[in-house]
Order: structure tokens, then C-alpha cells, then sequence
């Protein structure tokens, strides 16, 4: 018997989705935040599947990078 954790299933851990609200409270903004962002074309890639939105992990994360600023001296 397996143990059900995600390597175990064949699943690859980087390509890890998060639901609306997950990244909603990773990136402490409202869930209409992330929808006015996505209708504007200003979000991160998401996914719909079965009529829930989802986010690559992956993405949030090249997302993030993209948008890093560096502090002033």
C-alpha cells in the first residue's frame, strides 16, 4: 500500500495548483483583487477547471519574479 503523498501518485510537486483563495491570502488581497486583476489582463496565468479557478504554482512564483522590486539606497 502507498502512502497517498503526491510523489507516490506519479503527481509532480512543481506543478502544484492553488485555489483562488489560497492565493488570495499568500498575497493578503481580497479574492475581487485577484478577479479585477484577471478581467483587466493583470494577473498572474490561471486555469479554469470544471469551473473553478486555478494557479500553477509555477506561475505565481515566475509571476512574483517578474514583478520584484529592489529597494533604493
Amino acid at each position: 500500500m502507498t502512502s497517498g503523498t503526491s510523489a507516490s501518485r506519479g503527481l509532480d510537486p512543481s506543478n502544484r495548483q492553488l485555489k483562488e483563495r489560497d492565493l488570495a491570502e499568500r498575497w493578503q488581497v481580497s479574492r475581487r483583487t485577484l478577479q479585477r486583476w484577471r478581467s483587466g489582463g493583470n494577473g498572474p496565468p490561471f486555469l479554469i477547471i470544471r469551473g473553478c479557478m486555478r494557479y500553477r504554482l509555477d506561475d505565481i512564483i515566475e509571476f512574483e519574479n517578474r514583478h520584484r522590486q529592489e529597494g533604493e539606497e
